[in-house]
């Protein structure tokens, strides 16, 4: 996985993960993928970065870890919620991993 970052500028690929997880949320919150997801989803499927599905589970548990860490009201209902919030966008992640385009482009 270090191989995929190699040559990547950590604070630019720091700032596109925030958009990223917000853009996460708004999928979340409208149940549907704007432009800027699908491109993301494009972007990391087989053809393109190449980002295994598994990848995202991985992801999301390290977002938990990370949550537990610094929230001190952490506790099963949080981590539930949070999993909820999340899990829809990285389905549509995974479910474009062997797309070439996005569904209903």
């Amino acid at each position: 996985m270090a191989e995929k970052f190699r040559d990547t500028d950590m604070d630019r690929q720091q700032a596109m993960l925030m958009k990223s997880f917000y853009h996460l949320l708004s999928f979340y919150a409208s149940s549907n993928a704007d432009y800027y997801l699908d491109r993301v989803a494009i972007s990391h499927n087989r053809d393109h970065i190449d980002i295994r599905p598994a990848l995202y589970d991985l992801w999301l548990d390290t977002l938990i870890a990370t949550v537990q860490r610094f929230d001190p009201d952490f506790d099963a209902a949080v981590e539930l919620a949070w999993r909820l919030v999340m899990t829809p966008g990285i389905v549509y992640m995974k479910f474009h991993y062997d797309r070439k385009t996005i569904v209903g482009s």
